[in-house]
């Protein structure tokens, strides 16, 4: 989880916080929380005040964290390419669709909303 909470940061147009990496990737807080501790650990992440809410922590990646991003983007590419390229396309969509369906199911019970 650690390469694709750096992967979703580094994307990302603004810092995000920790809950917005959580839900983005589909953990729960507490996972959010401990892959933040070790990135942090690691000197790979940084936690910021938020202007607006100082209480609210956003994630920015720092120099080293962004280089070893840049590193490992195409080697991550290339195996995902390697493992993904025995599947055919139209199978492909499909499977993304059915894990985006699972995604919001999975959200919705967690905040209660059946």
């Amino acid at each position: 989880m650690s390469w694709m909470t750096i992967a979703a940061a580094t994307q990302a147009r603004s810092p995000l916080s920790q809950s917005a990496l959580a839900d983005m990737l589909a953990v729960s807080g507490a996972s959010m929380v401990h892959t933040i501790d070790r990135l942090v650990k690691d000197g790979l992440v940084k936690r910021e005040s938020s202007a607006s809410d100082r209480r609210r922590k956003r994630i920015v990646v720092t120099e080293a964290g962004a280089h070893l991003y840049s590193i490992l983007k195409d080697e991550v590419a290339a195996v995902r390419r390697q493992m993904l390229g025995i599947v055919e396309l139209e199978k492909l969509v499909h499977l993304t669709e059915l894990l985006e369906k699972l995604r919001i199911q999975w959200q919705r019970l967690r905040d209660g909303s059946h």
